[in-house]
């Protein structure tokens, strides 16, 4: 056991400087188009040129085209109005998609958000310097959010005493339930106007083509705001849990409430931006994922609540995984994940998701990144350390499976002694595959 461990970290050290064998594997094009109506989440808004929004790598996974209608800033009425006014041209592309993405809500919710924020900033002097109430447009989006709202005197003023952070509860509390709820005296956002114009956009897609496949994307929630946000000792975690917690009320209803509806698969976008690794529960230091697959927590102009390259990735595969048709993927969904430079800090269940899409389960390929290096091997054998002492496992269902490379069903010492052979053989220009190799020992 000692030798093995000396010789992996001897290994990993050493591994940065050998070369390692890329990996991939043939797709199967199934030439089914994809169509993509909604909002700036759809239409990849914040991305840069050489990115890719998720209804790009679907319809590349399906062997298809996507044709995207979606417009950032659009409510779910602005949706509504597109479907009811396409050209001829555009309703025979509709006619001829085999699924239709519906991403919305979020605008509607956002905008009486924003204009009540706002309104309460402005009572509260928490707008940036020079701005008063006569600059908030009548419409707020969540872009004039951001840049109105002075985010360091919202924090000071939650920082500032008990009675502020009742205030500013209150506030929280009064605006979500304008949002939730369509009894006498609130607004209801999400029954009465959100939800009705999904229904009477689902039944204009039907009447161009009957036949398609209409897949609703859930509103994820980007005010998953964590502790180390606020940055200030004066400002404890009940803050962030306060934000956090009365917009996932808001959200939860949103999700119910598209769950419900008829003649539609729903993509649970929702669940994955809140992913958390299973038995963890969420807290106001980890509420969730939105500030890994958003730039939320950024700094000033950097700051943004839409996907980022991350966040798409994710998008994409959720609903190729609600669609269901899978195969093994060597195309964009595997080569954009592969570029991402921090994809080791992957929420654990959404990279599982990931790789049931993708395919390319790789025997040995433990951290996903299409290659055998000695850092699987330390990986898988640092797993086996950690459950030998009784902490606990650190790998995802379906990195155990990877790991396990003698198929007993235990990753442990062995399986590193297998994947550190099997990356010596392949930086010696082995050409077998992993399974095959181990074959040609026996």
């Amino acid at each position: 056991m000692k030798k093995i461990i000396s010789l992996l970290i001897s290994a990993s050290i050493a591994a940065s400087a050998m070369s390692s064998l890329a990996v991939s594997s043939a797709g199967t094009d199934t030439d089914k188009d994809i169509a993509l109506f909604g909002d700036s989440i759809a239409a990849g808004y914040g991305l840069s040129s050489s990115e890719h929004n998720y209804g790009e790598i679907c319809a590349d996974y399906l062997g298809g085209t996507a044709a995207n209608y979606a417009v950032s800033g659009a409510t779910s009425t602005d949706m509504l109005n597109k479907i009811k006014s396409l050209s001829d041209s555009d309703k025979k592309t509709v006619k001829n998609s085999e699924y239709i993405v519906i991403s919305v809500g979020a605008n509607d919710l956002l905008h009486y958000a924003s204009k009540r924020l706002l309104t309460f900033g402005s009572k509260k002097k928490l707008l940036q310097d020079g701005v008063s109430a006569s600059d908030i447009p009548a419409d707020p989006t969540i872009s004039d959010l951001l840049r109105y709202l002075d985010i360091e005197k919202v924090k000071a003023y939650a920082g500032g005493g008990t009675a502020n952070m009742i205030e500013l509860g209150a506030e929280l509390k009064k605006l979500c339930a304008n949002l939730r709820y369509d009894d006498e005296g609130y607004v209801g956002t999400i029954p009465n106007i959100i939800i009705p114009n999904i229904k009477d956009s689902v039944s204009a897609i039907k009447a161009i083509n009957p036949n398609a496949k209409i897949i609703i994307q859930t509103v994820y929630n980007p005010f998953q705001l964590t502790t180390a946000f606020f940055g200030s000792a004066s400002v404890d975690s009940s803050t962030a849990d306060m934000i956090t917690s009365n917009f996932k009320g808001v959200i939860d209803e949103l999700s119910a409430q598209i769950k419900k509806l008829d003649g539609v698969q729903v993509a649970d976008i929702y669940s994955d931006f809140t992913a958390l690794p299973e038995g963890v529960k969420p807290t106001a230091e980890n509420p969730g994922s939105a500030s890994y697959f958003t730039n939320i927590e950024l700094a000033g102009e950097e700051r943004d609540f839409h996907p980022n390259q991350r966040g798409h990735l994710a998008i994409a595969a959720n609903i190729l995984y609600t669609i269901g048709d899978l195969h093994d993927d060597n195309g964009l969904l595997t080569s954009t994940f592969l570029s991402l430079n921090n994809r080791a800090d992957y929420p654990v269940n959404v990279i599982d998701r990931y790789k049931t899409v993708a395919g390319n389960i790789l025997q040995g390929d433990v951290d996903f990144d299409g290659k055998y290096t000695a850092q699987d091997a330390s990986i898988t054998l640092r797993n086996y350390v950690l459950l030998s002492s009784s902490e606990g496992s650190i790998l995802s269902p379906i990195q155990k499976k990877c790991a396990d490379s003698d198929h007993d069903e235990i990753a442990k010492a062995d399986d590193a002694s297998m994947i550190l052979k099997y990356y010596t053989y392949v930086s010696s220009n082995g050409k077998l595959d992993f399974e095959s190799y181990f074959a040609s020992l026996k």
